[in-house]
Formats: structure tokens, C-alpha cells, sequence
């Protein structure tokens, strides 16, 4: 699949979910659901994890996207990593705006309420005089329960890139922030 169609992708896929919010009043679309009563209900603060083995970035894995970045410019994978840890600064810190019971970074497998955030499709967003793209990161978001995914979401986040903002590093507190409360707002609903 070519970058332009990937990109009409991820814009298809944001359209669908702030339409469907305007409808259902939720910006995410539930993948997985629990019967009722939820297994989320009572949860205190939680753990959250990152796992960025799905990842489509353009067309690549994430792999082979550090790979040819690198090619060019030998400084990227530390680039990429400052990325990656600034998304996940901002998912966290997003989150608990809207759970106020808390979360921080943690692995699997404690007690309570796991996060897991599983990253499906980013588009690189940059500036230029005469075109600009939006980054945006299209995320799964599964809440483990006793090591199990008990209900997990499909949730989004964009920015258009300006001249006052023209960089990924720029838009990505924002679009991770989005996702992040977008996330708490579901744990919220199922309490």
C-alpha cells in the first residue's frame, strides 16, 4: 500500500470516529466489551504499557521506517526514540486528566486495571511553504484484568501541521494527549 493511500487510511479511519462521536457522543470505537457488570468497574489507578509491534508508519514496520530514516540520517533512532517517549508521556499524562484515580508507567501483570497501548498507524507530520501533512496516530487501547484483555478500544488523535507548529515533535504532545484522555474517558465510563 503506497503512503498516499495509507494516509487516506488514517484520515478515513479519524473521519469515522469524530462522526461517530458526534453521534454517539464518544471519541472511540469499542473493539472489545465485556458483559455487564464490566470487569473495569472499581478500578483504581493503573499501569500502562506501550507495544509497537503493529505499527505501520507510511508503509513500513516500525523496523524497517528506523532503517531507512537512519540511511539518511544517522541521529534518527534517537530522534524516533524521543518521539516514542514523548507519545508516551502524553498518553499518560492525558489519562489521568480524565481518570483521576491515576496512572503512571508500569509493566503487566500487577494488581487492578493494566493499560495496554497498542500504536496501529502514525502519519509524520511536517510543514512546508507549499504543503503541509497532519500526524496523526490511529491507537488500540486494551485494559487487562488478571493478565487477560478485558475490553480494549480503537481510539485517534491529529494535529495539522502549521507554520507555528510545523514539526512531529510539536504535534505529538497534543495528538498523544488526545488518545490518552480519550482512554481514561472509557475506564471512566465503565465505573
Amino acid at each position: 500500500m503506497n503512503m498516499a493511500m495509507r494516509r487516506l487510511g488514517v484520515i478515513t479511519v479519524l473521519a469515522g470516529l469524530i462522526s461517530g462521536a458526534g453521534c454517539a457522543g464518544h471519541p472511540w470505537q469499542v473493539v472489545r466489551e465485556a458483559p455487564p457488570p464490566s470487569p473495569l468497574k472499581g478500578a483504581g489507578p493503573v499501569s500502562v504499557s506501550f507495544d509497537y509491534s503493529k505499527i505501520i508508519i507510511g508503509d513500513k514496520n516500525e523496523t524497517d521506517w528506523v532503517n531507512a530514516k537512519t540511511a539518511a540520517d544517522p541521529g534518527y533512532p534517537k530522534k524516533w526514540s524521543d518521539l516514542k517517549g514523548s507519545f508516551e508521556t502524553h498518553f499518560v499524562n492525558g489519562f489521568g486528566q480524565s481518570w483521576p484515580k491515576g496512572a503512571q508507567p508500569g509493566p503487566a501483570g500487577g494488581p487492578g486495571v493494566h493499560v495496554v497501548v497498542t500504536p496501529t498507524s502514525m502519519s509524520i507530520g511536517h510543514y512546508m511553504v507549499f504543503a503541509a501533512t497532519a500526524t496523526a496516530v490511529h491507537t488500540n487501547v486494551g485494559y487487562e484484568v488478571d493478565g487477560k484483555i478485558a475490553e480494549e478500544i480503537e481510539t485517534a488523535g491529529a494535529v495539522g501541521a502549521s507554520v507555528i507548529e510545523p514539526s512531529v515533535f510539536e504535534h505529538m504532545p497534543h495528538v498523544a494527549a488526545t488518545i490518552g484522555r480519550n482512554a481514561g474517558k472509557f475506564l471512566a465510563s465503565r465505573n
